[in-house]
């Protein structure tokens, strides 16, 4: 049989992203809040979805365990580019993880704004904002994990590929679009608020087809390998 370890930090990216998309439809903002709103407005939308956006802060919570174990996936198959010595494959690594941690305070912070909704609109309207923006500002800096994989594909010199060329593309591409994220505190509407195009769905569209082109191919490579042998030496870095 494959890897039973790598098998399931495949499956964790799924789960993470699912986790993702459950926290916004509890919260009943999968289309995001808009930071044009009033605080008064803030609070109502708050009252009327209190229970889901503390469920959904929850499943925040949560998710990035998974999204770390599926970026721990990633990096055993870029060592199998570098060899001994990935600082690539353990700086996309470390991008992963550094990534997910903004998940946590956003987290608090929209339960915050939901455990006192008796006090001053504009307090719960600055816990809604910061909120938001740990959630869609830390974009930028995922960028460089899908960089820094494109790079260690392209300079593959194995004589059979860990990835194909293409799929280096495809993630440069996906860390130019979440670039657009360090925009959102610029203005409250239009393409670069924090729910416009730009900062959130255009991020959300790639992310969207980021994972599971990220997860075949990951899971094709286990597929290719030999049997998994529990008591062995891995030959292949994975």
């Amino acid at each position: 049989m494959k890897n039973p370890n790598f098998t399931l930090c495949i499956a964790s990216g799924m789960i993470a992203y699912l986790l993702f998309v459950a926290s916004g439809v509890a919260g009943g903002n999968f289309t995001p809040m808009s930071p044009d709103m009033s605080a008064t407005d803030v609070v109502a939308y708050y009252q009327a979805h209190l229970t889901g956006i503390r469920v959904a802060a929850v499943f925040f919570l949560i998710s990035p365990a998974f999204f770390i174990a599926f970026c721990a996936a990633i990096t055993a198959e870029i060592k199998r580019i570098e060899g001994p010595s990935s600082p690539l494959a353990w700086s996309q690594f470390a991008i992963g993880v550094f990534v997910v941690l903004p998940f946590f305070p956003a987290a608090v912070f929209w339960t915050a704004a939901a455990f006192r909704l008796d006090r001053p609109a504009e307090i719960t309207q600055a816990l809604n904002d910061v909120g938001w923006l740990f959630n869609v500002m830390p974009g930028a800096p995922a960028a460089f994990q899908p960089i820094l994989i494109g790079f260690a594909i392209l300079i593959d010199r194995n004589q059979v590929k860990v990835f194909p060329s293409w799929l280096a593309y495809f993630n440069f591409l996906t860390g130019i679009v979440f670039m657009f994220g360090c925009f959102a505190g610029f203005t409250k509407t239009g393409w670069f608020a924090w729910n416009g195009v730009m900062p959130f769905w255009l991020p959300t569209f790639i992310f969207t087809a980021w994972i599971p082109v990220m997860s075949y191919m990951l899971w094709r490579n286990d597929k290719a390998r030999p049997a998994y042998r529990p008591a062995g030496n891995f030959s292949n870095g994975g």
